[in-house]
């Protein structure tokens, strides 16, 4: 292996990892160095037969040649004062080097509502455009039919641009932030409850308006431009691994939402490594079929399935297949897909893994969510996801049969709740019909009493009556 700088060097430790640790407590390579820490002093002879076993001529006289003119790292030994218990961090970076990319003693739910996560190893695959057809399946089968759907693909926001909001809306960089400064889920969701549903977009389905949430990705040029927090950040600080899905769930859960579904930057980023890597998040990973998707789905399915043992009962990640070309071609990429998978299939819970998703040239080229959800609704593309919503997420709905024996029946009871609505006094409660002036005033006035402006003598008697109470 070539060695040009003292990262390279570091990635070839942290690859043979399994030879060293028998000399070795820990290794760290750093510009300049590599530092050897043993258990005893006494052991450097067997640290030095070690080292020269792993860099062969590369190492002479404690010093390690790189292939570039003039450089090298010195080694260095030190004792180590107790054993490092190397830590599972949900990153690429950190997971590359590990069997196992998920704790065991995480749990098996989120505190909240389900998460469910969509990604693509290229971007232009039809990521955002699955996350959104899945939003409008689930409003069609779903009793509980909000969600909150998060924008999270810092580098290239989709949703943030289709939807319409302003610099007073609340974005998931603000929502970054706040992790940054605070670690309880509790209170980081109470801070940010009100702010965030004041943000939502109707989604129209056959019979009905459905009202989601929306974190876009963020609110003013300046915040994307000059990112003060990462996911990478919160991943890094103190018992904040996993506090991001966490937070999430919560928050939907709080906000009356179904579940949450986030959309990823799509690559191999760290951006979108925390939700990947947590065992309690759901994968939806979206690939065409050209080489260079399958190959870059394949390298990301292998981290995402380590110490992923496929059975019925596990959380994979299930892919979408967008833009296929024949029958033959999806068999062929079903069978290199599946295979990145630890499973040999024999109880054939794995042919659902994959949903081909037949691409239309008409979704290429779509400015607005109203043009999308038009165009989609005789589509297979959504028909087949909609079928996987149906499937795997329908809750089974309860029919209310009325209690009425006649028509007679029927107009008595409408005439008795008309009779409660005629004058402010007897006012009974009822469900009303949720016009987008009512959906403003309850945003805006969440907690505030608006300002009122009353008629009539008895009226103005009651509410002072009221007060006083």
């Amino acid at each position: 292996m070539l060695f040009y700088t003292w990262k390279d060097v570091d990635r070839f430790v942290q690859m043979e990892r399994a030879k060293w640790e028998k000399w070795a407590l820990d290794i760290e390579v750093y510009v300049g160095e590599m530092v050897i820490y043993l258990k005893d002093m006494l052991d450097i002879s067997k640290a030095q037969a070690g080292l020269q076993e792993l860099f062969g001529i590369k190492i002479d006289n404690n010093l390690i040649y790189l292939d570039m003119k003039g450089q090298f790292l010195e080694v260095v030994y030190e004792q180590a004062e107790d054993e490092k218990k190397r830590e599972v961090f949900p990153l690429f970076k950190n997971i590359l080097y590990q069997e196992n990319a998920y704790i065991k003693n995480i749990g098996q739910e989120l505190p909240g509502v389900p998460v469910m996560v969509f990604h693509s190893y290229k971007g232009g695959v039809g990521r955002t455009l699955s996350l959104l057809a899945f939003s409008k399946a689930w409003a069609e089968e779903r009793e509980d039919k909000s969600l909150l759907i998060v924008d999270a693909d810092i580098e290239a926001p989709g949703i943030t641009w289709m939807i319409q909001h302003d610099e007073e809306c609340f974005s998931y960089l603000d929502l970054l932030e706040i992790i940054q400064c605070g670690d309880n889920v509790d209170n980081i969701v109470e801070q940010v409850l009100e702010k965030v549903g004041n943000t939502t977009f109707d989604m129209d389905t056959e019979t009905r308006t459905v009202e989601h949430f929306v974190l876009p990705t963020y609110r003013y040029d300046e915040q994307v431009l000059d990112m003060y927090s990462s996911p990478e950040n919160i991943v890094n600080g103190y018992n904040k691994k996993y506090i991001l899905a966490e937070v999430l769930s919560k928050l939907g859960e709080r906000l009356g939402a179904a579940a949450v579904l986030v959309d990823l930057r799509a690559g191999i980023s760290e951006f979108s490594a925390p939700l990947l890597f947590d065992p309690r998040v759901k994968k939806y990973i979206v690939s065409s079929t050209s080489y260079q998707s399958i190959k870059g789905t394949e390298l990301l399915l292998t981290q995402l399935n380590k110490g992923l043992t496929a059975s019925v009962d596990a959380n994979l990640p299930e892919i979408f297949l967008t833009m296929s070309q024949s029958a033959e071609e999806i068999s062929e990429i079903s069978s290199q897909l599946q295979a990145v998978y630890n499973c040999s299939n024999e109880e054939g819970f794995m042919d659902n893994i994959i949903t081909e998703l037949p691409f239309a040239s008409e979704l290429i080229r779509l400015d607005s969510l109203q043009q999308i959800m038009s165009v989609l609704t005789e589509r297979a593309f959504y028909k087949n996801i909609r079928t996987l919503v149906r499937n795997n997420y329908s809750a089974e709905k309860s029919v209310e049969i009325p209690n009425v024996s006649s028509r007679e029946e029927c107009v008595r009871k409408i005439h008795a709740l008309a009779e409660t609505q005629l004058v402010a006094e007897i006012n009974a409660d009822f469900s009303v019909l949720m016009t987008n002036a009512l959906k403003n005033l309850i945003k805006k006035y969440a907690v505030e009493v608006p300002a009122t402006v009353v008629m009539g003598q008895r009226v103005q008697e009651r509410l002072f009556y009221i007060r006083r109470c």
